[in-house]
């Protein structure tokens, strides 16, 4: 087998015939049930809500998606998660991920919505 064949040559010579259908990413999730519901075939691993999203911004019909994460280490700080998706023409992703640690923060609820669910999230010093 070559090295340099395209992955889809490869797929073509593996399975007998190119799948064309490909599947667009959710980017809209923000929240562990929205993963659930919107990717059918997502397994999951541990606490999905030890990261909380702080904010996000994305557009699925231009498939770009950037993120702000997470994750309280109670009277220590937080740990920070940076996320950027783009789609590029090929309908790959290239991504880009940062994280960073900021002591002495904490995690501040600062909107909720008629039903009481989390609208909105910042960092405060402790």
């Amino acid at each position: 087998m070559a090295l340099d064949r395209a992955p889809k040559d490869l797929a073509k010579q593996n399975s007998g015939a190119l799948q064309d259908e490909v599947v667009d990413k959710t980017l809209g999730n923000t929240k562990p049930s929205d993963l659930v519901t919107n990717v059918p075939d997502a397994k999951v691993f541990g606490d999905p809500e030890a990261w909380v999203l702080l904010s996000k911004a994305y557009s699925q019909a231009e498939g770009w998606m950037h993120s702000t994460k997470a994750y309280q280490i109670p009277r220590v700080g937080v740990v920070l998660q940076t996320i950027s998706q783009q789609r590029n023409p090929d309908r790959s992703y290239g991504i880009c991920q940062s994280t960073t640690f900021v002591p002495g923060a904490k995690i501040q609820v600062t909107g909720t919505d008629a039903a009481g669910n989390v609208t909105g999230r910042s960092l405060t010093h402790v």
